[in-house]
């Protein structure tokens, strides 16, 4: 998520892929925000899925790890 205490979702994610171990490993964003903008912060940091909670269901996040560990 995007707003996490102590570091938020963005700082996470991109502290994740600048670590080697961490660069392949799917990242997939659940957060009430459905901003443009901080999309694009995430997709900067190859993020690899945006889901806004409004829409979520545990269906698509399934779907969305399926297609991400094949």
């Amino acid at each position: 998520d995007i707003q996490m205490p102590r570091m938020d979702g963005l700082t996470f994610a991109d502290n994740l892929r600048k670590r080697e171990k961490y660069r392949s490993t799917p990242i997939i964003v659940v957060s009430s925000t459905d901003d443009e903008a901080m999309r694009r912060k995430f997709n900067d940091i190859d993020v690899n899925s945006f889901i806004i909670k409004s829409e979520f269901e545990r269906g698509n996040l399934l779907d969305e790890v399926r297609t991400l560990i094949g």
